[in-house]
């Protein structure tokens, strides 16, 4: 399934926002209807963000018909809102400050919505399905991905930050978001029957090979194999280990 043109559709509708007044009734109807005809499929939900429909985000819509019917009464709710289901190729990082969360540097620049907490939202694509979590990157991180939904521009309290592409997740950060109770370590080593490292922590020179092999088994352990598998290090290896292994001895401590 080919993702929705998020970033085109916030265009669109930021577009259609100059042209209708705030205080018109049918305002909130015709800001969803020029995201739904983008290809992102919206329904309403109210000011503490909760649906206001029946099955909340598996009635979200493209259907300009059914988005109007919605609207009519949506705009009626105090503070209602526009939001999104999240998956399909489409993951969001929430980061709130309010949690103590802060966005980590090593993630690459991307689409960025500011959000009514005085967070952001950061949007990435991806292959893969990635499930919703708390705070399971770290305190204040959640993410937003298959069976879940966020709430987005030009809602109010809500507006796109940094205008840029939809950036791809990074293997590490997938790793991270797919580990049952997963998390940022950021302890480096962990006691004795553990992990030399966790996923997603950076490995330093004298530490590179071990680690490595550490991660390589942990992939093992989640069905990663074959070419995938070391792809996967590769990546990982260029991303997080400093500095980076040469490819071969990378192979090679894969298929060790």
């Amino acid at each position: 399934m080919t993702p929705p043109d998020v970033r085109g559709a916030f265009r669109a509708a930021a577009q259609a926002q100059l042209a209708v007044a705030v205080n018109h009734p049918d305002a909130l109807m015709l800001l969803a209807r020029a995201l739904a005809e983008r290809g992102v499929a919206v329904f309403p939900v109210n000011g503490k963000k909760r649906p206001l429909t029946a099955r909340g985000f598996l009635d979200a819509s493209t259907d300009l018909d059914t988005i109007t019917r919605r609207w009519r009464f949506a705009w009626r709710m105090k503070g209602a809102r526009i939001a999104t289901a999240t998956g399909g190729g489409v993951t969001v990082v929430d980061v709130d400050p309010r949690h103590g969360g802060t966005a980590d540097p090593r993630l690459p620049a991307t689409l960025t919505v500011s959000t009514m907490s005085g967070g952001v939202h950061l949007y990435f694509a991806g292959d893969g399905a990635v499930p919703c979590s708390v705070s399971r990157l770290a305190a204040g991180v959640d993410v937003r991905g298959e069976g879940g939904y966020v709430v987005i521009p030009p809602s109010a309290d809500y507006a796109v930050l940094r205008d840029l592409p939809i950036a791809r997740m990074p293997d590490w950060l997938v790793d991270l978001a797919c580990t049952p109770g997963g998390g940022v370590s950021r302890g480096g080593a962990v006691t004795r029957g553990g992990p030399i490292v966790k996923l997603g922590e950076r490995i330093a020179a004298g530490s590179r090979n071990a680690g490595l092999a550490s991660v390589t088994g942990q992939l093992l352990d989640r069905g990663w194999e074959g070419g995938q598998l070391e792809e996967r290090v590769l990546a990982y290896s260029k991303q997080l280990v400093d500095p980076p292994l040469g490819e071969a001895e990378v192979r090679r401590i894969v298929a060790s």
